[in-house]
């Protein structure tokens, strides 16, 4: 393969074909698409991942087109590198089916439109309280 930043990942996974797939190694994205990915979604944790809804076609981007490689049957030719970054790009009709199928996965789907891009505000995260387990088993035994 030689000095190429292109690599193939692992090998064919049970649901997706990564491992057929090149991906160009993310040191090397642009930042340009990075910092607009990022003022597209907002924050954004480990477990989101968005869908890009432009009317007859849909794409999910960078560490997101991974992701959804690696769970899901991605075809080659939806497959997209040329912009030095990874993108699947594919008929808006599977939006549906794919948050689906991430969403059994456990993954938090979000589908934006240009016009939501735009407007997207950082989302508030709900915090949960964190429970000491110890704690509450001595809450238990001293009752």
């Amino acid at each position: 393969m030689g000095a190429s930043s292109v690599r193939r990942s692992g090998g064919q996974g049970a649901a997706g074909n990564i491992g057929a797939l090149p991906i160009p190694d993310s040191r090397l994205w642009p930042a340009e698409i990075r910092a607009w990915f990022s003022k597209a979604v907002g924050e954004w944790g480990p477990l989101d991942i968005f869908v890009f809804d432009y009317g007859q076609v849909a794409s999910c981007i960078l560490h997101d087109a991974i992701t959804v490689a690696a769970i899901l049957p991605v075809d080659a030719s939806e497959w997209h590198t040329e912009g030095g970054y990874p993108a699947f790009i594919f008929d808006s009709q599977r939006i549906g089916a794919i948050q689906h199928r991430l969403g059994c996965a456990g993954y938090n789907v979000h589908v934006l439109t240009p016009a939501e891009q735009q407007k997207q505000q950082p989302r508030k995260r709900k915090r949960a309280a964190v429970v000491s387990i110890a704690h509450a088993r001595r809450q238990g035994e001293q009752a």
